[in-house]
């Protein structure tokens, strides 16, 4: 449970989050793709409805009392602090409010104000969305309500219900994966980084702060594991939100991907003019891996501030992730420490075999990075090489006075 703090002072530069994605990785294959009136399935436990402008997730009562800190959390993650949990990705649901149209916002942020020591909270902001609910009562009745119809108050009676929902889209962890997978933060009521859809004011979590301010409304919500459809709704002029996020991806090669999508770096700066003229406080996250080089970031962001994005955050991800073994001895030592977490997995907070999966994929990647990498160096070199015997070196003295 991480809030998003952001201190300008030490980044150099002003934030929000996230880096945020476009379509997350595998949506595309597991999104059915229909003519556009008619309904986009993403799974088993999500579709969209885009004549209607709607997404739908399938979801589970899990909790009818106590405070909370979610509507929806995904399935066995958080369902000590949410009414609702769902078998459908955070991703995916990103994914269909993408298919809606809309640009990710901006999550909770703490910015420090600079003279005075003392910092300045920052609510939630982008899409607005319209959450209700649906189900069956157990005397067949069709039902229906508003999400806040769910949600309580609890120590701040005061505080306000949300009449309207904010599309955040999750950040990303420090590895480089969409972080609500993994949480399982869908709709939140506490801000947190890796929120899909959070409330549209600023209310801390937890763990940033001992306070809960909504607990579940017992008498409104129908028995545990009660089908409940959760209907999401854009507001009018969603799309056209001042507040969005944008994600310009850069890896050591220097190539540069903008949510998600591959991009000539003579062609980022008419792109990002496009993005800040319909979103004019949007905002630009530079993902740089650790291969990345300076230079490339630089020219990133001077690309960027020259088309008029004046929000922009750095960040560089994978810098926690154990380097690849480079020697003998490294790659033995690597495999006694895998052998010890597949003899003793309950010992570690990950799943040994997740991380291994993780770690052949890293594997991979740069399996195909330096065969790409060789192709390219063989055929420099016998183009070099060509150049070289073509060349007549003269023999004729230089002229002098």
């Amino acid at each position: 449970m991480r809030r998003i703090l952001v201190l300008s002072a030490a980044l150099g530069l002003a934030a929000a989050s996230v880096a945020i994605p476009g379509p997350p990785a595998g949506t595309a294959a597991a999104a059915e793709t229909p003519k556009r009136d008619q309904v986009i399935r993403i799974g088993k436990h999500l579709s969209v409805d885009r004549r209607k402008r709607q997404v739908t997730i399938k979801t589970e009562v899990c909790l009818r009392s106590g405070a909370l800190e979610m509507l929806v959390c995904g399935w066995d993650t958080k369902e000590h602090e949410s009414v609702l949990h769902t078998r459908a990705k955070a991703s995916h649901v990103h994914a269909a409010l993408l298919l809606l149209g809309l640009t990710p916002g901006k999550p909770a942020e703490w910015i420090m104000i600079e003279g005075d020591g003392r910092g300045r909270a920052l609510p939630p902001r982008g899409p607005g969305l319209i959450i209700a609910l649906k189900w069956t009562d157990k005397h067949g009745r069709s039902r229906t309500a508003d999400a806040t119809d769910f949600l309580a108050v609890g120590n701040k009676k005061d505080f306000p219900m949300p009449k309207e929902w904010i599309f955040v889209g999750s950040d990303i962890s420090p590895d480089g994966r969409y972080w609500a997978d993994g949480e399982g933060e869908i709709v939140c009521v506490a801000n947190f980084a890796s929120a899909v859809i959070d409330v549209p004011f600023d209310n801390p979590n937890k763990q940033a702060q001992q306070m809960v301010n909504f607990t579940a409304n017992t008498a409104a919500i129908p028995p545990v594991g009660t089908p409940v459809e959760v209907v999401i709704t854009p507001v009018p002029g969603a799309g056209k939100s001042p507040h969005a996020r944008a994600t310009l991806e850069i890896d050591p090669r220097g190539r540069f991907r903008l949510d998600g999508k591959g991009i000539a770096r003579d062609a980022l700066r008419a792109k990002a003019e496009t993005f800040i003229t319909r979103h004019e406080k949007g905002m630009v996250v530079v993902q740089a891996s650790p291969g990345a080089t300076v230079a490339d970031v630089v020219h990133a962001r001077d690309e960027l501030t020259l088309a008029g994005v004046h929000r922009i955050r750095q960040r560089w991800i994978g810098i926690g992730q154990p380097i690849l073994p480079k020697t003998t001895a490294q790659k033995a030592l690597t495999m006694k420490t895998w052998a010890e977490k597949f003899a003793n997995p309950r010992d570690y907070i990950v799943e040994p075999g997740r991380d291994a999966g993780e770690e052949l994929r890293r594997i991979d990647a740069a399996l195909a990075d330096m065969k790409a990498r060789r192709a390219l160096l063989q055929d420099y070199r016998d183009q070099l090489e060509k150049a070289l015997h073509a060349y007549k070196p003269t023999t004729q003295p230089a002229k002098t006075e």
